[in-house]
């Protein structure tokens, strides 16, 4: 199997599990607050990986780019980061999963925009037409008879800083430190959790079964496993090919917001997921034409 093939089975599978992670994380806030959530997640996930990038950095060969490289790429991934989880998970305690999840993947089509500064890509004008698109259908999905809610805003905020990240991942990725930067830029989200904390509900956690289960697996498998797997595979496909498949996250979280939540949306809902979607597949028609990564 080449590399973009392993490439596209890794991120797939991943955003199967992003997916849920909407889900997972709106039953955790009956059990503790937002900003205990986002500290313990980063906080679990960075000393798990801690070990591995040691071992790493050890057996490092010769020629290969020296730490010293990974401390901007870390910061930055993780300060975008940072952002991003901070506002999705504002905006999640005021709204469904289903709805963050698609308000969410608003970041797909700011993203060429962002690449335009950040990695010299220019957008073309199909993605203004896209940006336009997408807004109408977060206007309906956000359900226009009773306002654009506060949530809303937030989770659009986070999918900005999403949009920063899918860039900075193909500007700052460097050859054979993967797994040393994921944990740099882990580590940055868990100590400006902390520092969020205070405005993020404070410390209320009831330790549970249930909720350290949840919060293990939003660590371990949807946080170390997969920010790694992002960092090494995004690249061999470029984020605009890789944008395509996170959008599944969307799909999976209303699927499973309508089964197990009994989230429901309105009629102008369900069209402004299909304008969501559709403004995506618009914007990145030619890669899959097989135009290649952007």
């Amino acid at each position: 199997m080449d590399e973009k093939r392993k490439a596209a089975l890794f991120l797939s599978a991943g955003t199967v599990m992003w997916g849920s992670t909407f889900l997972v994380a709106k039953a955790l806030f009956a059990s503790m607050s937002s900003g205990v959530l986002l500290a313990a997640r980063f906080i679990v996930a960075a000393a798990v990986l801690a070990p591995f990038a040691v071992a790493s950095a050890r057996r490092s060969p010769r020629g290969a780019p020296p730490l010293s490289r990974i401390v901007v790429p870390s910061i930055l991934l993780g300060l975008s980061l940072l952002g991003g989880y901070a506002f999705q998970l504002a905006g999640l305690e005021r709204t469904g999963p289903g709805k963050s999840a698609f308000i969410t993947s608003l970041y797909v089509a700011i993203a060429p925009f962002v690449s335009w500064p950040l990695c010299g890509r220019r957008p073309r004008l199909v993605h203004f037409a896209s940006v336009g698109i997408a807004l109408a259908g977060v206007w309906l999905l956000a359900d226009p008879s009773g306002g654009i809610g506060t949530g809303d805003l937030l989770t659009a905020v986070s999918a900005v800083f999403w949009a920063v990240e899918i860039a900075l991942i193909d500007r700052l990725w460097i050859p054979g430190r993967s797994l040393e930067i994921t944990t740099g830029m882990l580590a940055v989200v868990a100590i400006g959790s902390l520092a969020l904390m205070p405005v993020m509900g404070g410390f209320v956690i009831d330790p549970n079964p249930g909720a350290l289960a949840g919060l293990l697996f939003l660590s371990v498998f949807a946080t170390s496993m997969l920010m790694y797997w992002q960092i090494r595979w995004q690249p061999s496909l470029g984020g605009a090919v890789s944008s395509l498949i996170y959008i599944g996250e969307a799909v999976i979280a209303a699927a499973g917001g309508a089964i197990l939540l009994g989230e429901r949306l309105s009629t102008g809902g369900w069209i402004g997921c299909v304008l969501v979607i559709a403004s995506i597949l618009l914007a990145f028609g030619r890669e899959l034409r097989g135009g290649g990564a952007s």
